[in-house]
């Protein structure tokens, strides 16, 4: 950021080169996740980890601060730092917003949600917005100096070839019918209404992480509904009644000191005063972990996610080590080993790796995923390789360039910024247990690591980083 800094100092003066310098590296950081031609109302998950909500309105918040800085520029600045700083942002913010609410209108015309409709009205005004803002910057902007600038289409991409002009994505308009109360749990599409005792259940909240939950309660018609939450007393809710005028979202956490010990599987019902009784499951595990040490990654609904800066302990063996690259990559950022010109390694005692330590609470056969920035090999011999183990067994060998050959995997990996490799492992024993990334070629950067235990769900960054232990 160093850089960055100085550039923004002498375009724009000290009063505000830190803050536009972290505006022009947190932009690139988001736009570097995906290309935004490539954007649509599918890339990211829109009920998993609550990712597309997620990226939005970290985009969001992003716009916000940079035309706050605009504001309090001088006039003779605004011109330059639109064209330079706020115009990316604030561009690439309205299309996150644009396919958050395709996503949206999408799923809720699926479920029923009347809200969709409102989704669809939102994507038709943002996509107007979308032309105001290449208008703004083409006519208006240093009076029209950058005239058709911005005349590059980049909405409604269905291949390489970008279409003749921006295409409004397609929604879905649903009819008014009779209102009916209904919801959606955390984590899953399914529309629950009328009567029905479910066996779904939000995600498990567990005493080890002590992370909240949700559920979303929505009407399909356009009559007010009233409705009532019934739950176990060591549930507690964000609010247990209300008049359902649109869709409203309950937050779920667990009082500890009430809850019962070990696993738990409780109801919770929703009732409407339009005669709708719905019931779905909810599941505590209030666990007393002897075995639990610190600075350990913990487990939480079939998943443990670790970011590759994040690890335990970096083994360096000079003259290579281990540099964390801040803010780099898809997510916190990535690790490499240093310096690029040094000989090919074999994993062994001593040599350089990463170590990162978990915790398990119960054995198993589990899928660790392995995220690397796409590279390609510049040795020109048999590709670049890394190798993973778990504890004191011998490191298996990932080669990244085995199908490079492949045409369409190298663009697959490319559009999406990522590769992923799929290893299984055998845990014997719950407790403690250490993940082990072994340098090999030199030029691979580690962005991150999820061992699956079986609930991994599908998303575009893969999951939020787990809870550390701090016991």
């Amino acid at each position: 950021m160093h850089y960055t800094e100085k550039w923004a100092n002498k375009q724009f003066g000290t009063t505000h080169a830190t803050s536009i310098a972290s505006f022009i590296d947190t932009y690139l950081k988001y736009a570097g996740r995906i290309k935004p031609e490539l954007l649509n109302g599918n890339t990211y998950s829109l009920v998993n980890y609550s990712e597309f909500e997620k990226v939005t309105t970290d985009f969001k918040a992003l716009k916000e601060q940079a035309n706050a800085v605009y504001l309090q520029l001088n006039i003779n600045q605004k011109d330059a730092y639109y064209q330079l700083v706020l115009h990316p942002i604030e561009a690439l913010a309205n299309l996150y917003e644009m396919y958050l609410a395709v996503a949206k209108n999408k799923l809720y015309a699926k479920q029923g949600r009347l809200s969709a409709n409102f989704f669809s009205e939102q994507v038709d005004t943002l996509f107007k917005r979308d032309a105001a803002i290449t208008t703004y910057y083409n006519k208006t902007m240093a009076g029209g100096k950058w005239d058709h600038m911005m005349d590059q289409t980049h909405i409604g991409y269905t291949s390489w070839q970008q279409p003749d002009q921006n295409i409004i994505p397609k929604t879905i308009k649903i009819a008014n019918k009779n209102t009916a109360l209904a919801l959606m749990i955390e984590g899953d599409e399914t529309a629950l209404t009328g009567k029905i005792k479910s066996i779904k259940s939000l995600p498990t909240f567990s005493s080890l992480t002590q992370k909240s939950h949700y559920f979303e309660i929505f009407k399909t018609g356009v009559d007010e509904i009233n409705y009532h939450i019934k739950a176990p007393e060591y549930i507690i809710l964000s609010h247990k009644k209300g008049s359902l005028n649109q869709d409203e979202k309950v937050e779920l956490s667990i009082d500890w000191t009430k809850a019962p010990k070990g696993n738990k599987l409780n109801e919770i019902t929703v009732t409407g005063s339009e005669g709708s009784a719905i019931s779905f499951m909810i599941k505590t595990e209030n666990l007393t972990a002897e075995s639990l040490t610190k600075n350990l990654f913990l487990p939480e609904n079939g998943y443990i996610s670790m970011e590759a800066p994040s690890f335990s302990l970096a083994v360096n063996n000079r003259p290579i080590f281990w540099k964390t690259i801040p803010n780099y990559g898809k997510t916190k950022g990535g690790v490499i080993a240093i310096p690029l010109t040094v000989a090919v390694q074999q994993p062994k005692h001593g040599s350089p790796h990463l170590e990162y330590n978990i915790y398990l609470s119960e054995a198993g056969n589990f899928t660790l995923h392995t995220f690397v920035s796409p590279t390609i090999d510049f040795t020109g011999t048999d590709g670049l390789k890394f190798a993973v183990s778990i504890d004191n067994e011998m490191p298996i060998t990932v080669n990244i360039s085995s199908n490079y050959a492949n045409e369409g995997a190298w663009e697959q990996s490319v559009a999406n910024a990522i590769k992923i490799f799929k290893i299984p492992f055998s845990f014997d024993k719950p407790g403690k247990h250490t993940i082990k990334y072994w340098m090999i070629n030199p030029g691979i950067v580690l962005q991150k690591l999820v061992l699956d235990l079986g609930g991994l769900k599908p998303s575009f960054l893969g999951p939020p980083e787990s809870t550390i232990s701090t016991k």
